[in-house]
């Protein structure tokens, strides 16, 4: 199931505008409630970065890392914290895990130092890049939190970083981050100690405003009405997998034009997933075509894709 909004225009064409959103299942607040209580930091630092944002643990729901960040001019300024004793990673990503990650390495051992480093395969240690522009400007330990801040340019032109793209627009896609800790003297494997998240670094939208609200309250504003895609009266088949193909025109969905409009033009897409079918579906693929007839398929193009 889906819905797609759209506006009126003179060609028809379809723009989509879907950000993917790693869900937070624990509580962000409680978590900031806590970094406040226990750290003096969040009083007297927290505020040079205007935002913030939670990264869940796929482990532990009660456990993450709180990133925060700000851009002055060409040179961007992370905060991360965590509860550790010993380490902390904190990763642009390719694509949201490990590998091709540009990764800064902090170990509270060695308190004066911080390490650019880089992934090639997803589960191997980092390598130390060649060229270290990642640049330490703090480290605070304080009742089991480890905070660290560092900078590093958008852009430093090094091919074994990942350049800083403005990612304001919600047709960009936003920038993905990851972490790890963990509590031992050295970088090592850190089992459920890892989070990771997609933000906007440029976005503008308050922190209360979270990714997929922010992709709804623009799509609100620049569509003119929805329909909704429904496939509600399909009974699932006993058997370990299944793809299920359906087909619609536009006659079917009945959509009201206003006077003068006669073609409508997809500006979007979210998909509509209710509790009782989450666990049964594994990814869908939205297509357009000419009509419903076989032929069609051959010429068809894709133009939405969902996983979860």
């Amino acid at each position: 199931n889906m819905r797609q909004l759209f506006s009126l225009g003179a060609m028809l064409d379809v723009l989509l505008l879907f950000s993917y959103v790693t869900a937070a299942t624990a509580d962000a607040a409680a978590y900031f409630s806590k970094l406040t209580n226990d750290t003096n930091w969040m009083t007297a630092q927290s505020s040079s970065f205007p935002r913030y944002a939670f990264m869940p643990s796929e482990g532990n729901p009660e456990d993450g890392a709180a990133v925060f960040w700000s851009v002055d001019n060409d040179r961007v300024h992370f905060a991360l914290a965590v509860k550790a004793l010993g380490w902390v990673g904190f990763g642009i990503s390719e694509a949201g895990g490990m590998l091709g990650a540009d990764m800064a390495l902090y170990k509270t051992s060695n308190p004066s130092n911080l390490v650019d480093a880089y992934v090639i395969e997803g589960r191997s240690m980092p390598l130390t890049d060649d060229c270290q522009d990642w640049t330490l400007e703090g480290a605070t330990s304080e009742n089991g939190w480890l905070i660290v801040e560092m900078s590093r340019l958008l852009d430093t032109n090094d091919g074994q970083d990942r350049a800083i793209k403005h990612d304001a627009d919600l047709w960009v896609p936003p920038t993905r981050i990851i972490a790890a800790w963990g509590d031992t003297d050295m970088v090592s494997y850190h089992g459920e100690k890892k989070a990771r998240s997609s933000i906007r670094i440029f976005a503008d939208h308050s922190n209360e405003l979270t990714e997929m609200q922010a992709l709804l309250k623009t799509l609100e504003e620049e569509s003119d009405s929805h329909f909704d895609f429904l496939e509600d009266k399909f009974s699932i088949p006993a058997k370990e997998t299944h793809y299920q193909n359906l087909c619609k025109t536009v006659n079917d969905f009945n959509i009201e034009l206003p006077q003068g409009g006669g073609v409508i033009t997809i500006i979007g897409a979210m998909p509509i997933i209710t509790g009782e079918t989450a666990e049964f579906i594994h990814h869908f693929i939205v297509y357009a075509q000419k009509d419903c007839t076989d032929e069609s398929t051959l010429t068809r193009s894709m133009i939405y894709g969902w996983a979860p």
